[in-house]
């Protein structure tokens, strides 16, 4: 092999090596903030605190918006740790008791649509319901590697919800 030919092949193994460098590792944007799987738990608590309001819950931490007064309203999020290491990640899209199917169309349009653009489209499809008489719940699952989107209705006390997530977790 002549040292040309030799310069040639370094080269374009190191293009490749760089272009398999760049490897899209999945994260979830919650306030301006992405997170990935395996971030320290102290990193994502002080990042969350900053525009949420967070309730523990064992080794998962329940994300809520909140109001002028910095009360708790409805739901954005859900995060699991297991040995201080973010494990699973959870968004609300849209969650609503309300009938507004535009908003509803639109909250899954932009979520399916961000999947789109980070090559998210091999993906599995399915359902699960749990049909308690209580507390009644169906979903439909779009599972896409590590992310996956849930559309689900729900029925309590309080009568119907729907709601939109995103999840992160290792497949």
């Amino acid at each position: 092999m002549t040292k040309r030919n030799f310069v040639m092949i370094s080269c374009a193994l190191l293009t490749c090596a760089q272009g398999l460098g760049q490897v899209n590792i999945p994260t979830i944007e919650l306030a301006g903030n992405e997170f990935r799987l395996g971030m320290a738990k102290d990193t994502v608590v002080a990042r969350l605190a900053e525009a949420f309001y967070l309730t523990p819950d064992g080794d998962s931490l329940i994300v809520w918006n909140k109001d002028s007064k910095g009360h708790p309203t409805d739901r954005a999020g859900m995060f699991w740790f297991k040995n201080g290491k973010l494990t699973q990640a959870q968004k609300v899209w849209k969650s609503s008791s309300e009938k507004s199917d535009a908003d509803f169309v639109e909250a899954l349009y932009y979520l399916v649509s961000n999947f789109s653009k980070e090559g998210r489209t091999a993906c599995v499809i399915g359902t699960v319901e749990d049909l308690e008489p209580k507390t009644r719940w169906r979903k439909v699952v779009i599972q896409c590697g590590a992310k996956s989107i849930s559309v689900g209705s729900f029925f309590t006390s309080g009568g119907f919800v729907t709601d939109i997530d995103e999840s992160l977790a290792a497949p």
